[in-house]
């Protein structure tokens, strides 16, 4: 059993602790609601929405009386959990001005009850438009029976847009008999002078059956209007006919002249049923020389489900020269898969057009495959229109893994600051503990962009401390540092919302365990007081000899002073039991160092690393030292013996966390590897460095071990393969060298100087005698 300082918090807990830490930020949200700027104003009430805190529910409503604000501070409170807000809507219905009824209407829906059907049912057929139709749009957001007359009535409503309303509602509700509901539609129809109402008429039957609604479908079908026909078409597409039926119904619409949008519902409807067809019509619209014609075609292609359609695409990239229609064309096969699709997106990262080649990014970004990764990798490293790159950067953090983050983090020094936002975005999204020593010098940034987004990178990364950073900002002279930290704000607070998605929020959620618990111990145990934790991994050597506090200060005061002499008398002077003691040993080192005093200094720092081997700081001083005294190699040494010394204090850090998830202390864990990280990032590509390091000075055998697993990693990497081929030719493994080379012939050949290294390696082992591992 849990002991109870470790106990979990649940989601709840763990967002109102975010949401007290956020407190003071939302104060100020609040006052700065009321800034006269209305942008900022605005800004405001929205970030406070996204927090959604309790505390902010009287100085939004307060927010109601001010026009410029009133309707996203109604947005802002439907956002937030407090079953008090629907009663203090309806009581603020009575004295609202329509725009405000308006918007309280529109939100209604989120308050389910009798009262809230009757609220919306009287406003349904208030005088005026904009009221009646925010109240329609709730009743079939509601999905109550009991509103559905209330839509009913509005179909005679003089306005168009009313009657819309109320037609996509009854769509939503979907409890009336779709046969009377057909019949009712019908009678209104024939008689409905606005084709916009007689397209949403048609629509609305979308996915129902039965003679009735096929019926009004067959007078839509010859509707003058050309979008009314082409919601028929959809509509009948969708039912359950018999192929031959359906065929009859929709082939006498396939005509000359006929509208592009109808032509390209009919080649979707077709699809299944008469392929020839589908393509017939497709090839016809795209012969048009009317651009647009074209693009409906390759748009439509998109919802067809047939073999030879994804190869149609990519056949019409290598054709097609408009700009517009070759985005929808990226955009439609962006809904197919394949190897030739795959080679149409990375073809129209060349393009000369920057919107084609920002089209091919996002369809790349949406293909859940890491190695895709490479290619946009090779468009950054030519590109230059900044939104392009933005694309890219955004597309690389979703699908990403940690091992392009040394890449991707580079520009974050590039000089528009707007792609260093993206950087920091694309890495969020990444979002492992690696990011954060890359993000965090960012917080420093002069631009307020770039500022708040590393702050939002470092909160999701459990980086609570970023508040007080924001908070600042919040009060900054300057306006545009003002909105950055109020957006920011915004989503940080609205991070809070989703805290059961681990996968995403681990970190941050680890964070603010540590730190609740953290506040709750020192709630019991006063401030510095802790519960039951685990202090250390083992007992080691190095702490063992005892801490002599007093004659350390004593010395450090005089050292500090200046006065170095009577701080080593001082020392001279302590308990002759201290004599060898590591801590009095290392000072003393320290202020013969600097006095000038090598010789002492030396001995006393060797003695302090035979007691504690892993103390970084006496290896570094010996190192400096020994330079100092032309003893390069022992300096060299000691420089190794300091990073070896570094790597022991990592390991006892490594078998702590490891110790931590041992006893399902998730969070802990998580936490101590974001500080790990923060000290030595990890670096995927090591095999691949150390196997060249191990190559350079003719460690064959350890060079073969680690280039063969960056092999495994990189397949697709030249120089790596080479190398590898080279261990191999060092290490007599032949056959591994010639294959390799074969590969690198082949694969590389667009390489000249790789592929000419890969033919001399040939023709070098053609000549060598085999060479004994």
């Amino acid at each position: 059993m849990n002991e109870p300082g470790n106990q979990h918090s649940s989601p709840a807990q763990l967002r109102a602790h975010g949401l007290r830490l956020l407190a003071r930020c939302t104060e100020k949200l609040s006052r700065l609601a009321a800034d006269p700027e209305p942008n900022m104003a605005c800004s405001a009430v929205q970030a406070l929405g996204k927090i959604g805190s309790p505390a902010s529910v009287d100085a939004l409503l307060k927010l109601l009386q001010t026009e410029r604000v009133a309707e996203e501070a109604v947005l802002a409170l439907a956002r937030i959990d407090d079953s008090s807000i629907g009663h203090r809507l309806h009581q603020a219905l009575r004295s609202a001005v329509p725009a405000l009824s308006a918007s309280i209407a529109s939100v209604l829906h989120r308050y389910p009850g009798s009262a809230t059907v009757e609220c919306l049912m009287r406003l349904a057929t208030s005088s005026h438009t904009a009221v009646r139709r925010a109240a329609l749009d709730s009743i079939g957001q509601l999905r109550d029976a009991a509103g559905v007359p209330a839509l009913v009535s509005a179909l005679d409503d003089p306005e168009e847009e009313v009657v819309i309303s109320a037609l996509k509602a009854l769509e939503t509700v979907k409890v009336s008999d779709p046969a009377r509901m057909a019949a009712m539609i019908g009678d209104r129809f024939e008689r409905m002078a606005s084709a916009k109402v007689r397209a949403t008429m048609v629509q609305i039957f979308n996915g129902c059956e039965g003679e009735e609604i096929l019926s009004l479908m067959k007078k839509a079908l010859k509707d003058e209007n050309a979008r009314v026909r082409a919601n028929a078409v959809e509509v009948v597409a969708a039912m359950q006919l018999p192929e031959k039926r359906k065929l009859g119904i929709l082939k006498p619409l396939v005509v000359d002249g006929q509208n592009n949008r109808v032509m390209g519902n009919l080649a979707i409807a077709f699809g299944d049923v008469d392929p020839k067809a589908s393509m017939q019509i497709l090839s016809q619209l795209l012969n048009s020389p009317e651009k647009w014609e074209r693009a409906s075609a390759v748009y439509a292609a998109r919802f067809i489900r047939n073999d030879r359609i994804g190869g149609w695409l990519t056949t019409i990239f290598t054709t097609e020269a408009d700009p517009d229609v070759l985005r929808n064309v990226i955009e439609s096969l962006s809904f197919f898969s394949g190897d030739e699709v795959t080679s149409c997106f990375v073809k129209a990262l060349t393009h000369a057009n920057p919107l084609v080649r920002s089209g091919a990014v996002k369809s790349l970004g949406r293909i859940s495959d890491p190695s895709i990764g490479s290619y946009l990798l090779t468009l950054l490293e030519r590109e230059d229109d900044r939104n392009v790159i933005g694309e890219a950067l955004t597309a690389l953090g979703k699908i990403a893994d940690p091992s392009r983050i040394p890449v991707v983090s580079r520009y974050l020094q590039h000089t528009d600051l707007r792609v260093q936002a993206n950087t920091i975005d694309a890495l969020m999204h990444i979002g492992t503990v690696e990011i954060i020593p890359h993000v965090e010098p960012f917080l420093n940034s002069s631009d307020n962009r770039v500022k708040a987004n590393a702050a939002v990178a470092l909160w999701r990364s459990g980086n609570l401390q970023v508040v007080d950073e924001l908070e600042g900002m919040l009060d900054g002279p300057n306006i545009k540092q003002r909105s950055s930290a109020v957006y920011a704000v915004g989503e940080v607070g609205e991070s809070l919302r989703d805290l059961e998605n681990l996968q995403r929020y681990l970190l941050l959620v680890s964070a603010l365990e540590e730190d609740l618990r953290n506040r709750r111990s020192e709630d019991t145990h006063g401030p510095g007081g802790s519960s039951s934790e685990l202090s250390q991994t083992a007992s080691s050597p190095d702490v063992l000899a005892p801490l002599p506090v007093e004659s350390l200060e004593t010395a450090m005061a005089l050292a500090s002073g200046g006065k170095v002499d009577a701080a080593l008398v001082s020392l001279s002077q302590a308990d002759s039991s201290l004599i060898d003691n590591p801590y009095i040993a290392f000072l003393r080192a320290d202020l013969y160092r600097r006095r000038g005093e090598l010789a002492p200094a030396i001995d006393d720092f060797s003695s302090v690393v035979r007691a504690l081997s892993s103390f970084v700081h006496p290896h570094l001083h010996l190192a400096n030292l020994f330079n100092r005294t032309q003893e390069i190699p022992r300096s060299l040494e000691e420089y190794f013996a300091a990073i070896a010394a570094q790597l022991d204090v990592l390991s006892e850090q490594v078998r702590l966390g490891r110790k931590l998830l041992a006893e399902k202390r998730v969070n802990d864990a998580s936490l101590l590897l974001k500080d790990l990280v923060s000290i030595i990032a990890i670096n995927p590509k090591i095999h691949h460095s150390a196997g060249g390091e191990f190559l350079r000075y003719r460690c064959y055998e350890d060079a073969f071990r680690h280039l063969a697993r960056a092999y495994l990693t990189e397949p697709a990497s030249p120089e790596i393969a080479f190398s590898l081929a080279v261990a191999c030719y060092k290490t007599g493994r032949t056959s591994e060298c010639r294959a390799l080379c074969k590969k690198m012939e082949s694969q590389f050949a667009s390489d000249p100087i790789l592929c000419k290294k890969a033919q001399d390696l040939l023709r070098l082992l053609d000549k060598s005698p085999p060479i004994t591992p």
